[in-house]
């Protein structure tokens, strides 16, 4: 995969250079020793010093472009951005590429590991058996751990183990944390075996402990990873909240209540709207009780969370919100296009809470009255 990168990256970079050179968007690229400096930084790039030499290279290249003609004003000033940016695109894929080799076992590493935990290893060495001598590695390690043999599992470097991970991207103390193994997960936190991992979708131990419910690993866990966002922007708060577990909710506040928003693409959810949004009434009742965290919280697009029920389609939790002694204040909030939640909802169509919005402001103006 990185000899592939590379091979594409130098290919469209040469293109662009010499596309370049041969529409003559650059008089000065005419030169013999500017073309030769350009080539340099082409053939180049891959090398040890790649980014002294881009910068280098693309700094002195770029001061001496200095007469331009006018029709080709509007096309250097486009090169001279563009140029840069890919440069840069192609530099942090293959840094993302090299630091992913720099992660994954080798197969003299694995031999090491399998002959310590005395397990065989597959006759080919490409990569599918790569890839079985990893998963033999793997599981023989965790077996060990869950027997508790952490005599064989100390003749191994933390280092080494921490690169250990399955066909998900789970480590050992990830796997650990996700099963709810405790006496595991303490023994690999305090060999510090994978403490700094994730799994390929960015989760943390913490992540897959709150995923699954288990709150005693909470207490465990939260020192190291409370303010961790997954690929998804996601910290163990939102998704004890979308998973419905409650007490692991309460560890993690109790611990470190958080502001954090998810953004789901269109909207940035707080741990209210992300209750209402998945229908988690206890949650909902549990955060509404904690002093962090307020019924007249606002949502600058949707609005007050009255808006945000409407918007996801949960009647139910609209209700209970109203049942609040202070939720009937919320009927006056307004979003972003200036519509209360009656509006909001008529806006959408949805008649039943048109009309249960319309009677309970009907029957709370009777009461004021």
């Amino acid at each position: 995969m990185q000899l592939i990168t590379h091979r594409f990256s130098n290919r469209i970079i040469s293109r662009y250079v010499f596309e370049r050179i041969n529409q003559r968007h650059v008089h000065d690229v005419q030169s013999e020793s500017t073309n030769n400096k350009l080539e340099k930084i082409v053939f180049d790039f891959h090398s040890s010093k790649s980014q002294q030499i881009l910068s280098k290279g693309i700094k002195r290249n770029y001061s001496q472009t200095t007469q331009v003609s006018k029709n080709d004003g509007p096309n250097y000033l486009i090169g001279l951005i563009a140029f840069p940016i890919l440069v840069i695109g192609m530099s942090i894929g293959i840094a993302k590429a090299q630091g992913k080799d720099e992660k994954e076992l080798s197969w003299k590493e694995l031999e090491s590991i399998a002959q310590k935990l005395g397990i065989g290893l597959p006759q080919t060495q490409d990569a599918e058996g790569l890839k079985q001598a990893n998963s033999r590695c793997f599981h023989s390690a965790f077996q060990a751990c869950l027997e508790g043999d952490w005599n064989l599992i100390d003749q191994i470097s933390p280092q080494t183990l921490s690169k250990l991970k399955n066909t998900w991207g789970h480590t050992l103390l990830i796997l650990a944390a996700a099963e709810g193994n405790e006496t595991v997960v303490q023994n690999l936190i305090k060999r510090r075996i994978a403490v700094d991992e994730t799994d390929y979708e960015g989760n943390t131990p913490l992540h897959k402990a709150a995923e699954n419910g288990f709150s005693h690993l909470i207490p465990v866990l939260c020192n190291d990873y409370i303010t961790d966002l997954n690929h998804q922007g996601k910290n163990a708060h939102h998704i004890a909240i979308e998973q419905g577990h409650l007490p692991v909710l309460h560890q993690l506040i109790q611990k470190k209540p958080t502001s954090v928003s998810f953004d789901d693409g269109k909207i940035k959810l707080t741990l209210l709207a992300l209750c209402i949004k998945h229908s988690r009434k206890e949650c909902l009742d549990y955060l509404l009780k904690q002093p962090d965290y307020r019924l007249d919280e606002h949502n600058a697009k949707l609005g007050t969370l009255l808006h945000i029920a409407i918007h996801f389609d949960q009647f139910s939790i609209l209700k209970t919100l109203l049942e609040d002694p202070q939720g009937n204040s919320l009927l006056k909030g307004h979003d972003s296009e200036g519509r209360d939640p009656l509006a909001y909802a008529a806006f959408r169509g949805d008649m039943e809470t048109v009309d249960f919005l319309y009677n309970k402001i009907g029957s709370s103006k009777g009461g004021n009255g």
